[in-house]
């Protein structure tokens, strides 16, 4: 799978032009770096649309607007560290191999690596957190260049702001 095969496996090739309408930035894994993870995580849509959600920012998002940011906040949340380290810049767990790659709708930063991304593979129920308590504890897959670790269940602790 390269990018634009798991945007159309995931049925976000049709709807990101709807979610990203003040265009987008994309933290688009090589087709080197997709080939790494492990064929079992490819063939999940549902993980790897989360994946790619992950990847995704809305917004046009220039590299020197990252530095200046240190951070790339994706689609599904999470907020990736964007630094210049030893002359390359790098973005969550990913170096940028290259940047600013202009197309129709926003930018594109090529990465060589699929960036770090917790996927909850069973989520804790919303009323569970008001009684202080995550049980069943949530369950948690890790997704790294190296594919889907083996799920684990974590204890989480928060505070609510």
């Amino acid at each position: 799978h390269g990018l634009c095969d798991a945007l159309a496996f995931t049925g976000l090739a049709a709807e990101l032009p709807a979610l990203c309408e003040a265009g987008v930035t994309v933290l688009a894994p090589s087709d080197a770096a997709w080939a790494q993870l492990e064929p079992r995580s490819r063939a999940d849509p549902v993980l790897i649309r989360q994946v790619l959600l992950a990847h995704i920012c809305s917004g046009v998002h220039m590299r020197s607007d990252l530095v200046a940011k240190r951070t790339a906040v994706a689609l599904a949340g999470q907020t990736h560290a964007a630094a210049l380290e030893g002359g390359e810049m790098h973005v969550g767990t990913a170096r940028v191999l290259r940047a600013d790659l202009p197309f129709d709708s926003g930018v594109i930063h090529e990465l060589g690596s699929v960036m770090a991304v917790l996927h909850f593979a069973r989520e804790a129920h919303e009323e569970q957190v008001w009684k202080k308590s995550l049980q069943p504890a949530p369950r948690l897959v890790v997704v790294t260049a190296a594919g889907a670790a083996t799920t684990s269940d974590y204890e989480l602790h928060g505070c609510l702001l």
